[in-house]
């Protein structure tokens, strides 16, 4: 039988990496007080994925992914939606009294965004953060 791999070159995710956190400190903070606010500063990205980072009083608490084209929808579903639902930051970001901001990355080819996430929650190592979910194993 015939098994094969396919490993990627630790080189080419450390340079995906590197951009994406080089990215993130140069990239402008928006926060929202409502949900107009949500749709007026929110595009909707086709052919992109999206990176995305919840800060509370400039520290990060959450790193995220949403395909381009969902994205305004999917943050009013964070900064609004009292639902139970697993995306829904809501409960947090309702009890803080601190101001939230999102800061975001755009990623080509769209499904790239699922290997970034999951890399930079894990070398951002967000303490007392909402990727809980993500740290259970």
């Amino acid at each position: 039988m015939l098994i094969s791999e396919i490993i990627l070159d630790d080189k080419i995710i450390d340079k995906i990496v590197s951009d994406c956190i080089k990215k993130y400190d140069s990239v402008n903070e928006i926060s929202f007080n409502n949900l107009v606010e949500v749709s007026q500063k929110i595009d909707i990205y086709h052919n992109y994925g999206i990176i995305y980072f919840l800060l509370l009083d400039g520290e990060l608490k959450y790193i995220g992914k949403s395909r381009g084209r969902y994205f305004r929808q999917r943050m009013k579903s964070h900064f609004f939606d009292a639902s139970k639902g697993t995306s829904s930051k809501y409960d947090f970001i309702s009890k803080s009294k601190g101001k939230t901001t999102l800061k975001f990355l755009k990623i080509k080819p769209e499904s790239l965004r699922n290997l970034i996430e999951e890399i930079l929650i894990s070398k951002f190592d967000i303490k007392n953060g909402w990727n809980y979910k993500k740290f259970k194993q």
